[in-house]
This record gives structure tokens, sequence and C-alpha cells, in this order.
């Protein structure tokens, strides 16, 4: 029974961090476009946060945020998850300024995204 409600815990861990990385990353292309909608390229924000995605579950694997290894909500988990949040949102503006022609998302939604992220990830860790 512990390790069933521990796979659901990190199930909802998952589901949580995907949903706060294509939100923050929303917010952070939007508000760089003056939350013009139709400004917004949508497929290439899909692309870019959906590649976020990938490199979160990947370190939170690694890290132990999805194995149980930190309380949910503590401080430490809140450094762990930061920490990543700053490493992939450096990793996007670094890859996305470098490759050549037309940006998938403009690069100051890379740092507003993680920014936004790390808000909506750690505010529904302390609310479940």
């Amino acid at each position: 029974m512990a390790m069933m409600s521990q796979r659901v815990r990190a199930a909802g861990l998952i589901i949580i961090d995907a949903c706060a990385w294509f939100a923050g990353i929303g917010l952070g292309v939007a508000g760089r476009l003056d939350f013009d909608l139709d400004r917004i390229q949508w497929q290439d924000l899909a692309i870019a946060a959906g590649a976020a995605v990938a490199v979160q579950m990947a370190y939170g694997a690694v890290a132990g945020l999805y194995t149980g290894r930190w309380r949910s909500g503590s401080f430490e988990e809140a450094g762990v998850l930061a920490g990543g949040a700053a490493a992939i949102g450096i990793a996007m503006l670094l890859l996305i300024g470098s490759s050549g022609g037309e940006r998938l998302i403009p690069l100051s939604a890379t740092i507003t995204g993680a920014a936004f992220f790390v808000i909506f990830a750690l505010g529904a860790r302390y609310v479940i």
C-alpha cells in the first residue's frame, strides 16, 4: 500500500511540474509579447515547454524529486527544485540563443518561464 501511494505521489508531482513548466513558459512568452495572444507561436511554445518538461523529468528522477527523497514542500526540496529550474532555464537560454535563424521563444521567456515554474511548482507542493 505504501509503495502505491509513493507512485501516486510521484505521478502527481510529475503532472504538477509539467503543467508548471507549460504555464511558466507560456506566461513568459505572453508577457514578452505584451499578452497579444495572436503573436504567440503556439507550436514553438509547446516544443520549448515540452523540452523543458523532458529535462525536468530526468533531473527530478536523478535529484530525487519524484522518488520521495525530499519531504514535499520542505526547504531542501525547494532548493533542489529551484536549482534545477535555474539550470534548465539557463540551458534553454543558451540553446535558443545560439541557434541560428528564428527563435522558438523569446530569450527572456526562458528565464521568466523558469521563475514562474518555481513559483507554481512550489505553490502546488505547499498546497498538497
